[in-house]
This record gives C-alpha cells, structure tokens and sequence, in this order.
C-alpha cells in the first residue's frame, strides 16, 4: 500500500500552522535515517513520521501516529499507523517516567497485518528550555503468530524549547531484528508544535 495517510498529515500540518490557544495538544513531525550495524556511512531506510498527541492534567494522555519507511536504495514503502494511550509521572520536578500501549496496522505492497506497540522512557528537565529524552523504549510485535513480527528500538534524545509554541527535537536510536539482534543505528530531526 503505497497510499498517505492524508487526514492525519493534513493534521499535523494545519496544527504546526495555526495559533495556539492552550498547550495540551502538540502536533510532531520527524524526518529520520535508519544505518547500517557495521558502516554508519551506509543507510538502510529513510523514514517520515506525523503524530498528534493530547495530554491531560492527570497524567493521561492519547497519540495518534503515522510513520512511513522507504528503503534507501528505491524500496517500497511501509507504513506503519498507530493510536496509544498513555501516562507520564512527575517523580520530581524535573524528572518523570512515561509509557504508552497500543495498536497499530503495519501495510506494505506485501502485507497488512495489525501488531501490538508498547513504549516507555524518562525525561529530565534540564533547564534553559532544554530537555534530555534520557531513554525511550520501543516494541511493536505482530499479533499473528505465523508471520513473526518485531519491531524494537531503545535510544536516547534532547529537545529544545524555541518558545511556548515550538520546540526543536533530535534523537539517536539503536534498532533491533525480529530475532532482537543489533541492526543499526536510527537518527531522526524533529519539529514539535504546542497549542
């Protein structure tokens, strides 16, 4: 399935466009490289990702997201669409912990199939508009038990708060095979949009 998902982009655009009212919804967009394990000069896939998300003063929050995967040498290209809910807590004033379940379809010229995403991670608020993504945990398994699917990552990251309404976003993933062996390293640029 070579189809955008329009509505969600259209989204994310029109949030990164317009005023913002109120801080609890923010609207991200990512571009990113995933590396080869053994020569970091040497891309594996690029990939594009759009995410809407609403936080709640309890600490509840839901994330609608797409992401798209195209193979660096002129592959096909994946998506994969997810909604989470999740909970952040504060343990300090400058440190909390976060996790998030869901689901998602994974769709590709070959196969659609639904799969589990489950994420967790910690932030530390460092001051200055800085913020240390100190680690972010990502599993995504297949629910069909005859198609093996994995999708696991674990990295680490740092945003910068531009103003009330922006903040810039870089993160450094390592990734990992269906049978979680190392398979290379993820880099991503992001734009997050407050309102």
């Amino acid at each position: 399935m070579n189809s955008t998902p329009a509505p969600l982009v259209c989204l994310a655009f029109a949030a990164l466009a317009s005023p913002a009212p109120a801080a609890d919804y923010a609207a991200a967009i990512e571009a990113g490289s995933e590396r080869e394990a053994g020569d970091f000069s040497k891309a594996i896939l690029n990939y594009d990702i759009v995410a809407l998300t609403r936080s709640f003063d309890n600490g509840l929050s839901w994330t609608a997201q797409a992401q798209n995967y195209r193979a660096a040498r002129h592959g096909a290209v994946t998506w994969a669409v997810e909604g989470l809910v999740g909970y952040r807590r504060a343990t300090s004033p400058s440190f909390s912990l976060y996790g998030n379940v869901g689901v998602g379809e994974r769709m590709s010229p070959t196969r659609d199939f639904p799969y589990l995403s489950l994420r967790a991670g910690a932030d530390e608020v460092l001051g200055g508009g800085f913020v240390w993504n100190v680690v972010n945990l990502r599993y995504r398994t297949g629910w069909d038990r005859k198609f093996p699917y994995h999708s696991t990552a674990a990295g680490s990251g740092l945003s910068y708060r531009l103003d009330d309404d922006f903040a810039l976003y870089m993160r450094a993933f390592a990734v990992f095979d269906t049978n979680y062996r190392f398979a290379g390293t993820g880099i991503g640029l992001g734009l997050r949009r407050f309102f």
